[in-house]
């Protein structure tokens, strides 16, 4: 197959005395899609008014993520809870937030992201950023 395609189908039918029909499409279409789903910006900041690069009790992290197409309902993960990320430009940049509270431990905030493209091609999680934010 060549990835990136469409598919039509039409089925050939022969018996044994030499008969053949040929059936009609259907309009069914099959998508190949081979190519996994990279992530190509990442960046974690908060809405701290001094320094985006650090958080305190009430400030919002934001969690924002690129990926190279659109994807099916990643997870992210920020500080072990699971936030329900939205999407713009069909399903290819991401943002998830998460309010501090006073029970989360202070330190270089974790966050991983499962990912898979809509054919369900599924990339291994990423819990780094790519421009060196923390």
């Amino acid at each position: 197959f060549i990835e990136d395609v469409d598919l039509v189908f039409t089925a050939i039918a022969r018996d044994r005395a030499g008969n053949e029909t040929i059936g009609n499409s259907n309009n069914l279409i099959l998508h190949v899609d081979q190519v996994y789903p990279t992530l190509i910006s990442v960046s974690i900041s908060s809405n701290n008014e001094l320094d985006t690069n650090w958080a305190k009790v009430s400030d919002t992290i934001r969690l924002q993520y690129t990926s190279s197409e659109g994807l099916f309902s990643p997870s992210t993960n920020i500080l072990s809870d699971t936030i329900l990320a939205s999407s713009t430009n069909s399903g290819s940049i991401w943002l998830a937030n998460k309010k501090i509270n006073n029970n989360e431990p202070q330190g270089v905030i974790p966050f991983i992201i499962t990912y898979s493209d809509s054919a369900g091609n599924i990339e291994i999680p990423l819990s780094s950023s790519t421009n060196g934010s923390l």
